[in-house]
């Protein structure tokens, strides 16, 4: 065990006094910024940067540690925070991208300042990561178009690179620990977010960052029951993207709530929100991810044959909150009406799936990356599209990129299993099963909505794969250090595979 049986409390009391102070604090500035007539979302995000600059900085030169948990806090925000600096400042273009490339400078200069300090231990799995990320940089040159092959280089690479910054930047249990607790706390934020768009922005606030040449995008809207919705989005650029977002970290908390002591009144709050942020994403994805990660949990408890009473309760206090809103909204007659394809945006999907399909077929090389699905749009107009992930990633680098990509999530999946069977009940096991139950529920969600081509959701699920791998290796250093105390081995060791 690396931890001790007190109970985790995911959010305690001094957690959610500040958090309502800080709410309390945005919406005062929210008030004097209408009040002086000047855009609420500009004056948050000149503040956040005017906070958030000076600190990554500082940590930059002095806390690793702290640098990359602010780099993980800001995946999310990013988007927005681009978009009012494009609309309500005006700089784009050039200096504009070179802005929004913040994120990959703070990558680089952790990997400079680390790689060569650090501890490396490399598995098979690696091994399988490194190779796809090498077969995808060919594919990068591949394209005529040099900078659309290198932005859809940096959505294969960026993932990877966080899973291998969190296993050398020298994260310590607690680390570890401290940085599932602020993600969850950002996940419950961006819930809150998400209902306050769904009730009270609505259109207005869609139509102004969200908006392409004026026009509302369709994926922001959907009808329920013959009813117009707006989708929210939070601060994601897709309703699509905030649902797989949360998915993920609700199944990973899930996950920690089903094999620690954690105190149900720690972690009920940000569940109920990071729930209500998922529904009102609206996005089936998210809610089939949701599901298949929810199966992955039950079936391996029932296999373990310790179906917990808590876990039970959580069941029906889900069952009580989801029901009237399934009710109120007629979200029933919308699931149903999706899986009998009479829904517009699901009836659409086969086609688009079997067009995908057909191009593949007559392709079976690829076309070269950034060239097809949602990145292809970024630097024109969108030519070839899939609503599978896997089909748009078999466009781009044929059958070889695809095979290359479902090897390395099965090796991973097994690597997890190992390590789940492995530890004692406790935190780091309910991590890994939460970890886990993310992965399959994800690439279930992505077969019908290209989620995973996300940043922000795409590094969140390999940054808990690398906390996971990470935390195998400590256990088993553990383990290692107390046979040597006992003099079970001898002093010189190796690294274990992860």
């Amino acid at each position: 065990m690396l931890y001790d049986s007190k109970p985790f409390i995911l959010v305690s009391k001094k957690y959610l006094v500040c958090i309502i102070s800080f709410l309390g604090i945005i919406a005062l500035l929210i008030l004097g910024a209408r009040l002086l007539g000047q855009s609420p979302f500009l004056v948050l995000t000149t503040l956040f940067l005017l906070v958030f600059i000076p600190l990554m900085g500082y940590s930059l030169m002095f806390s690793h540690r702290l640098a990359f948990m602010l780099l993980m806090i800001a995946f999310p925000f990013h988007s927005l925070v681009m978009r009012v600096i494009e609309v309500d400042l005006g700089i784009v273009g050039g200096v504009g991208t070179l802005i929004s490339t913040w994120k990959e400078m703070v990558i680089l200069i952790l990997l400079s300042r680390l790689i060569f300090v650090s501890p490396k231990y490399f598995s098979s799995t690696d091994t399988l990561i490194l190779s796809f990320v090498g077969f995808n940089f060919l594919y990068s040159i591949v394209p005529s178009d040099f900078a659309a092959g290198l932005y859809g280089f940096r959505g294969v690479i960026e993932p990877f690179l966080i899973y291998f910054l969190v296993r050398i930047v020298r994260f310590r249990h607690t680390d570890m620990q401290n940085l599932f607790r602020t993600l969850v706390i950002v996940g419950m934020l961006l819930g809150i977010f998400g209902v306050v768009q769904f009730i009270f922005l609505g259109s207005d606030f869609v139509m102004t960052y969200k908006a392409i040449a004026g026009e509302l995008s369709n994926s922001h809207t959907t009808r329920v029951v013959g009813n117009f919705i707006f989708r929210s989005s939070a601060t994601f650029t897709s309703p699509n993207h905030l649902g797989m977002y949360l998915a993920i970290l609700l199944l990973v908390t899930l996950g920690v709530y089903v094999e620690s002591n954690v105190k149900l009144k720690s972690i009920m709050i940000p569940l109920i929100f990071m729930g209500l942020g998922l529904f009102s994403s609206f996005s089936r994805s998210s809610w089939l991810a949701i599901v298949a990660g929810g199966a992955v949990v039950a079936l391996l408890i029932i296999l373990h044959r310790r179906v917990k009473r808590k876990l039970f309760i959580g069941s029906i206090i889900s069952m009580v909150i989801a029901v009237p809103a399934v009710y109120y909204l007629g979200v029933f007659d919308y699931v149903v009406a999706t899986l009998l394809l009479e829904e517009i945006s699901a009836a659409g999907k086969i086609p688009s799936i079997l067009e995908g399909l057909n191009f593949m077929v007559s392709n079976p090389l690829g076309i070269g990356l950034g060239l097809a699905g949602p990145r292809s749009t970024r630097f024109g107009e969108l030519t070839v599209h899939s609503e599978n992930f896997y089909i748009i990633m078999g466009m781009e680098t044929g059958y070889l990129g695809i095979l290359m990509y479902l090897l390395i999530i099965f090796s991973v999946i097994v690597k997890l299993m190992r390590i789940y069977y492995r530890l004692e009940d406790g935190f780091e096991k309910g991590l890994i099963l939460g970890c886990l139950a993310a992965l399959i529920g994800t690439h279930t969600g992505v077969l019908f909505i290209p989620s995973l081509q996300e940043l922000s959701v795409s590094t969140l699920l390999w940054l808990f794969v690398g906390i996971s791998f990470q935390y195998d290796y400590l256990s088993r250093q553990e383990l290692k250090k107390h046979q040597f105390k006992m003099g079970l081995m001898p002093r010189k060791t190796v690294a274990p595979n992860v």
